[in-house]
Formats: C-alpha cells, structure tokens, sequence
C-alpha cells in the first residue's frame, strides 16, 4: 500500500541569511509529497500517448546563452590555438577496447510511449552490479549488462504513477539517474519546468522494485545535476527565476534511503561568485571517504566568450540535524591552462543546421574517487572548448587532494584532446576507474564526418597530460536537422562489478531527418594499446565481509580493527595449520582462459609467528590445487611488518582453466600465531606481465631469476605524489635503496634488507624521511648490493 505524506514546502530561515555571501543554507525545502510506490512493474503504463505531445516534435529551447551572467574578467584573443592541444596520440595503437556495444533509446521511443518527439534527448544512464538503466527525455528503460531489455522503454513519469501532482502528470525531462553503490541502490529524478525536482530511491537493489517518491518545490529549477557522496545527495540546479542564479543543493540521503521526511537545504552558489554557470555536482565511485567528508561542487570558470584559466572546487559541508551549522565555501581555486569558450555549433554534413556545443558548462559527471590512506582523492571533470578557429575540442582534467580532507586541491594533468585538423569533439563524459585509469567518450562530427560517437582514454601510468589513440564506439550516418539541439549532457559511468570497465552513452544520428536521434549504450576498457592492459578479476579488502571469499572454517576469521588491517579497518586472519580451516578461498570459480599472464597483488603481516613457520597461496588449475609461493618467517619477513608482495603466474607454466580459483592456507603451530591479509587483487592480462605495484615480487612463472643485477628506470617519471622503483637480483642479497637530493644529501632510505632472487619493486611516496613532502625538483636513487652501486635520476613535480 502507497502512503502519502504532505508538507508546507520551503522555511526561509531568516531574512539576513537571504542570498548573502556567507555560503550559509538559505532554505530548506521539505517535500511537498512523499510516498513509498507499488513495484514499478505494475506502475508502468503500457505504450500510452501524452495529450501535451500527441503528434508533435517539441524542440526544447536552449535558455543557457540568454541567461549568462558572468561578468568582468578580462579575456584574452578568442579563437587562439589552445596551448595544451594533443594532436597526437601517445601511441599510435587503440588504447580502447569496446565490449558491449548496442541501440539504447530514440527519438522513435518517444513517438511510441508518449506520442511525440523532442530534442535534445538529455541521455544518461548508470550500471550496477545487475542492470544498467537509461533515461532520456521522454523514457526510461531497464537492460540487463548483456543489452537485453528488460523493462522499457516507458515514460519516466510512470516512476511516478499513482503519485499525483505534477511529478506524476508531467514529463518535463532533464532526467538523472545514479546507481548509489554505497547502498546498493538507484536514484533517478526528473524535473518539472521551473517548478519542482522529482527524485525517487529504490527501496532495494533491483531497478524493477518499489521506490520512494518525493516532489520537491524548487522554483526556477533548470538543467539539474546530481551526485553521490556517503552524507548526501548533492546537487545543482540552474535557477530561471529570473535571477539566473545557480544554486548548489543537499539531500538527506540518510532519511531518503528509508523513505523518511527528508529535506533539501539550498545554497546560492552565485552569491560567492557571480561568473558560476554550469556547475555540477561530484559523484563518488570506490570506497567511501572519511566522516565528515564533504560534498563538492565544480566547475570551469569562464565566460562564453571569454578566455580563462581556472577551476573552481566548492565544499558543502552539510547537517540536516542542525541546519545553522550547514556551509558551503570556496575550497579551492586551481589554476589551468588557458582555454576558450567561444565555440558555440558544430558543423554537420550536408546541412545548414549546425550543433549546440554547450562549452559553457562543465559536462556530468565529475567523478570523485578516495584511493585510501597515504594516498588521495581524485576528480575527472571535462567540458568543451574551442581548439582555435572555431573547432570544438575536449578539455579533461584531474585534479588531486592529497590532505583527503577536500581543503586543498590541486592540479594533476590537464590536456585537450583534438588530434586531426578538421573534426570537432564536444558533449564529453569522463570517469575514472578503480586503477586510476581514465577514460572519455564524446561525439564528434564535421562538415565530411556525421555525428557519431568516439571514446578514448589513458592508462594511471601512461605520460601525464595525454590521451590515447580514440575508436569510433559507433560512426554516424546521417545529420539531423530541423533543431540544432544536441546532447545536453550524457553519461560515462565505471562498472561496479570489476571497477575498471568504463560504461556510458551518447547521441548519434543514423538517417539524416528531423528529430531522429538514436543513442548508443557501450562499454570499453583502457588497454594501453590492442590489447594487454590489466583487467581485474576480484578485488576484496574485506571492509564489509569477506566479499569473494569464503571462511574455511575454524582457524579463520575476518578481523576488524586498525591494529592489523593494511586499511582502513579489516583484513582476513589465517592462524594455525589446520588444512582448509585454516584457510579461506575463493567462494565462485573465474574464467581466466584468455589471459596471458595472471597477477596476485595482497599485503600481509605476521604476528607471533616462529621462525620458519609460513603461509602459502595456491591456485586451483581447474583439476588441482596447486602452492603457487610460500611465505616464511625468517629474513624476508618479520613479524609486525607489513608487506606487499606480487605474485604472477604465466600461462605457459599454469593452465589457465574457465574455473580458477585461489586459497591462502597458513602452516602455523598454534592460534598463538596469525598471519592478516588484506587488499587482495586478483587481475589478468592478455599481453606481457608489467610491474605496476609497490612491494616484492615474486614470478612463480619463469622458476629463473634474472641474469644481472639491475636498476630500471622508476615509472611514472616525472611523478605526483609517488612514483615505482624496480631492481633485479639475480641471487638473493642484502640491498640498500637510497634517495638523494642534487646536492648529495640523503633524504630518505627506502630499503635495507635481504632479498630473495628474482625482480622487485619498492614505491616511493614523495616523502622525506621526516614524512614532509619533499619539494618539486630532480632526486637521485641508488641501488647498492653484490659489491656494486647504481644510480639513476627522477622528477618529482608537486
């Protein structure tokens, strides 16, 4: 049984906290109806024509370059040649190989579901663990991860039947949907025109189910956007009331995730700076970041016909408990390379009509990932701009905090990617993956080229600022003309299953015509160039459970606690030699016939663990179970010592079967003794292993060591904030890793200790022994063991 729920919809909460500089909550709206809906397959209509556009083709009109307010900045020459323009790929392979590729919606869509059509189609779409769901203006359809369809395509006011009010009896469009992963479940909203935000959250995992409903009056609400983060769903609406503010917003996630009175407090984002348009939201992927992280907003700031050199990071520190304490402020201001937003269309083939290239507004998503203690967050963002004469291009950027507190962002690398003369690039979407991988799909046509939809990306080690070679996802092949409306946004999201697989969606055109759209749902993964590229099979940190693995029994358990997790606060225990009960193994079974080379990458400790006392890892070859390394208490390991080792197995030693599995067993004498692992990933790839991880590590393939002793070249180079250092022994030696400084000074001993044979890595952390940062400049390291000394140079860039 629905229940409904009406509230008084907007408190002021005083007359001197009304658009002012403070950053403080200027409102805070209550919902104006809530309820908990009947599944959502009994909600959805079967194909049934709206009255507001039977028969009609509705173009929706572009209010953005009417509306600008930015102001004053002084600008440079329009139309310059954009200094950090890539014209060239950093290889001269494809670093993206496309997967899943299949028809999303169309404009026929909604023809056939709500009698009409309209441009632009808004196209958007996320993935999770079972289903990927895609809104467009006008519909919403639900596939499984193979493309199959399984529910849709219908109008997406049907999210809302049975709802009443203008949520249920409009389909305004500027639809959102997000998987929030943290919770395993979906968001998906929809506005209505300058009136109110629709926003639904399922009430379990499956898309297909119940969800509740809320209409929140927002008056002027435009061109929404909205992002997860672990306090709140954050958002940013463009206000057409007039005043053309644009205001930054936070939703009780807590209270919306159990269908519970929750409210939205608002911000005016245009009060702290009058040149804000195009502003969104970040997103999260990964892990969540620490309490009392707070949201972000961001953006590029600059006029459409100015040229610029600055992003803006915003932070929203919210709480719904006690309003007052609520903020937002300006966190960071990041200075860029210049870029020009002046490019306005797009050209098309056989047409006069020309493409809205939206550079002005920063493109959904930017993602945000927390890569853990020691390390940083990181956001993706990118937008259109103008190459030079008048040619759209792709600015992207990364930019890292590595306080993690959300205070102190800064650049990373920044490019624009355009690599021929003649073909624009625009309606971006970026994501970053598990890796640190980047990938970044947008359409690109010319007056020789129809619209179509391109995808490229870059490997976390490749050179900074660089982009790989691009594929066209799918190539258009014909111009859509009556309405130069196109895109408004689209969507590129990273698969939660595995972390690294890149999914998104695009606007092309197939048959020249008027309101003729297609879209495009794909997936790709960055390979570092015809394949190769590292894949992950699983990943378990155990934070929330023991994930793909299973307890083997009685001298197992998942710790929880920070005394002996690697990070943040668990970690699985091994103690005793019990056989399997001291063990824990993978719960399912893996395909790994198509790899070359097969990766184990963990970290370890031991405690209380006697001399000569071990664990091992083994692998099942799809008949028997086989010790793959071992791993003994004595010189290279000491107890209360956390150690990252790299375990790789060739497939010319081991057979990689369609069922492979892995188990750590621990051959101690008593429960007295514990060996805690965490952090395990389990990854494969189809070209030549590399070494891309700090630690030891240890080829349980090649069963030789290496012919001489060596020091290579540390990757990446130059580096921000750590860098990789491999040597190779080709006997067991005790060894010594030393960074200096350009004057000669020691700054920091990485290592000195035996080793075994064979090739290991140690990372660098860009710290001083002191643990300060060291500053930008060039460090020496030198490598001493067998009587000899080697020494090479780095770059460090802060």
């Amino acid at each position: 049984m629905r229940r409904a729920i009406v509230h008084f919809a907007v408190v002021l909460l005083s007359a001197s906290l009304a658009w002012a500089q403070t950053g403080s909550v200027v409102k805070i709206i209550k919902p104006t109806k809530q309820d908990v809906s009947a599944p959502l397959s009994e909600m959805v209509k079967k194909s049934q024509s709206r009255a507001n556009l039977q028969g009609q083709e509705r173009e929706i009109p572009n209010l953005f370059s009417s509306s600008s307010k930015r102001s004053s900045k002084a600008g440079q020459e329009v139309n310059a040649p954009d200094p950090l323009l890539q014209q060239q790929p950093v290889n001269g392979v494809n670093a993206v190989t496309v997967a899943l590729n299949f028809a999303g919606a169309s404009n026929a869509d909604n023809q056939a579901v709500v009698g009409g059509r309209v441009a632009p189609p808004d196209p958007n779409m996320d993935v999770g663990p079972n289903h990927i769901v895609q809104t467009i203006n006008l519909v919403t359809t639900i596939y499984n991860k193979t493309g199959g369809t399984v529910m849709g395509p219908f109008a997406t006011s049907d999210l809302w039947s049975g709802f009443g009010g203008p949520c249920e009896l409009n389909n305004d469009g500027d639809p959102i949907v997000l998987y929030d992963h943290l919770a395993d479940r979906w968001v998906i909203s929809q506005f209505v025109f300058s009136t109110d935000e629709c926003v639904c959250v399922s009430t379990g995992s499956n898309p297909t189910g119940s969800y509740y409903r809320y209409q929140f009056t927002t008056p002027g609400n435009d061109y929404p956007k909205l992002g997860v983060m672990s306090d709140a769903y954050y958002a940013t609406f463009r206000n057409f009331d007039g005043t053309f503010n644009m205001d930054a917003a936070a939703m009780d996630r807590a209270q919306m995730l159990v269908g519970g009175p929750a409210t939205i407090q608002i911000f005016n984002l245009s009060a702290l700076n009058p040149d804000v348009e195009g502003y969104i939201p970040a997103d999260l992927d990964g892990s969540a970041p620490p309490a009392g992280t707070p949201g972000f907003i961001v953006g590029h700031n600059g006029g459409p016909t100015l040229v610029h050199n600055e992003l803006e990071v915003y932070k929203l520190d919210v709480d719904f408990a006690t309003p007052s304490n609520s903020s937002l402020s300006l966190a960071s201001t990041i200075p860029v390379s210049q870029f020009d937003l002046s490019v306005s269309t797009v050209p098309q083939p056989s047409t006069t009509v020309r493409l809205d290239a939206l550079a002005n507004f920063t493109m959904h998503r930017a993602t945000i990932r927390d890569f853990g203690s020691g390390q940083n967050f990181r956001m993706a963002l990118t937008h259109t701009v103008d190459v030079g004469s008048n040619r759209a291009g792709v600015r992207w950027y990364e930019i890292r905090d590595n306080s993690r507190t959300g205070n102190s962002w800064t650049l990373y690398q920044q490019g624009t990617f355009s690599p021929d003369a003649g073909t624009h690039r625009w309606m971006p979407s970026i994501a970053m993956n598990a890796n640190g991988d980047i990938g970044l799909s947008y359409t690109a046509s010319s007056s020789s080229v129809f619209p179509s939809i391109r995808a490229t990306g870059r490997l976390a080690a490749d050179p900074l600022n660089t982009m790989q070679s691009e594929v066209t996802v799918v190539a258009g092949t014909g111009s859509q003309t009556g309405t130069g409306r196109w895109g408004d946004y689209s969507a590129l999201a990273v698969d939660p299953s595995n972390g690294t697989t890149f999914v998104g969606n695009h606007e092309y055109v197939i048959t020249t015509g008027s309101f003729n759209w297609w879209t495009r749902i794909f997936s790709f993964d960055v390979t570092g160039g015809g394949g190769g590229g590292w894949q992950t099979i699983t990943y378990d940190d155990f934070e929330s459970g023991m994930g793909s693995y299973t307890d083997g029994g009685a001298d197992m358990s998942r710790y929880t606690g920070s005394t002996h997790a690697h990070q943040p606060v668990a970690a699985a225990d091994i103690q005793d030699n019990s056989g399997t009960a001291s063990s824990f193994y993978h719960t399912g079974s893996y395909n790994v016939s198509g790899y070359t080379t097969l990766e184990v990458n963990f970290w370890f400790k031991m405690v209380s663990m006697e001399s000569g006392e071990d664990f091992w890892l083994q692998y099942f070859n799809g008949s028997t179970w086989q010790t793959v390394a071992t791993f003994a208490r004595g010189s290279t390991y000491a107890n209360g010592t956390f150690y990252n080792v790299i375990v790789t197995l060739s497939n010319g030693t081991y057979t990689f079967p369609t069922n492979a599995r892995l188990r750590f067993m621990c051959d101690a004498s008593d429960n007295n003794d514990d060996v805690y692992i965490d952090e395990i990933l389990f990854r494969g790839t189809t070209g030549s292993a590399a070494f891309t991880k700090g630690g030891n590590t240890l080829n349980a393939a090649a069963g030789t060591a290496p012919e001489d002793f060596q020091l290579h070249q540390n990757y990446p180079n130059p580096f921000n904030p750590s860098t990789r250092i491999r040597f190779d022994l080709p006997q067991a030696a005790e060894v010594k890793l030393t960074i200096f400084n350009t004057l000669g000074e020691e700054v920091r001993t990485l290592v000195q200790r035996y080793y075994e044979a064979g090739s290991h890595e140690v990372e660098w952390n860009g710290r001083l022994a002191s643990g300060t940062r060291a500053p930008s400049g060039v460090y020496i390291y030198r490598l001493e063991g067998e009587g000899l000394k080697l020494v090479k140079k780095m770059t460090l860039l802060q």
